[in-house]
């Protein structure tokens, strides 16, 4: 398969990425086989799947994940859950991102972050075993509101598997940026 289509979370699980589809249809038109990967729905799976056997204030929902990717959306604390190695190390700017969310959403909130962010690295395991399978020439990530690390982090992920991949250029009408492996 030639080209991937992705959406990262946070986007609203409510409604499928129509600038995907939208792409998909087009490139399917012109003769270009294309799948989109709704990774939002994977991670919220992963996220409940991960704790169904926590206590029951433990497991993670899917009104946790609409809190982080409405309430939170202000703070950017969906860009922060995402922001793990190899994209970023923990450091100090960690501690003041969460002290400036606590000024502007509630404890509860941070917590649920808090939460998810130790089940990214497996999530981002998956996702990218996911797209290698399918060996892409191109893979084409929405990054709109809270998706832009989720995004660059599983591109990192996709190079750093020894695949060719390249950041190319990045496309703002839509919002899809582009990495492809060269042929």
């Amino acid at each position: 398969m030639p080209v991937s289509l992705v959406s990262m979370p946070f986007k609203d699980l409510r409604r499928p990425p129509i600038q995907l589809g939208i792409l998909k249809g087009c490139l399917t038109r012109v003769g270009i086989a294309a799948r989109s990967h709704s990774f939002e729905l994977m991670f919220m799976e992963h996220l409940s799947s991960r704790t169904a056997e926590a206590d029951e204030n433990e497991r993670l929902s899917i009104d946790d994940y609409e809190q982080i990717a409405f309430d939170a959306f202000m703070v950017s604390l969906g860009d922060w859950i995402f922001k793990v190695p190899p994209y970023a190390e923990s450091s100090r700017e960690d501690d003041e991102s969460l002290d400036y969310a606590r000024s502007q959403i509630s404890e509860e909130a941070v917590i649920t972050a808090i939460q998810m962010k130790r089940f990214v690295p497996e999530f981002l395991t998956a996702a990218a075993d996911e797209l290698l399978a399918g060996q892409p020439r191109i893979v084409g990530f929405s990054t709109v509101f809270q998706q832009n690390v989720a995004s660059l982090v599983l591109a990192k992920i996709l190079k750093d598997a020894g695949v060719s991949v390249e950041v190319r250029h990045w496309i703002y009408s839509n919002t899809i940026t582009l990495t492809s492996r060269p042929s």
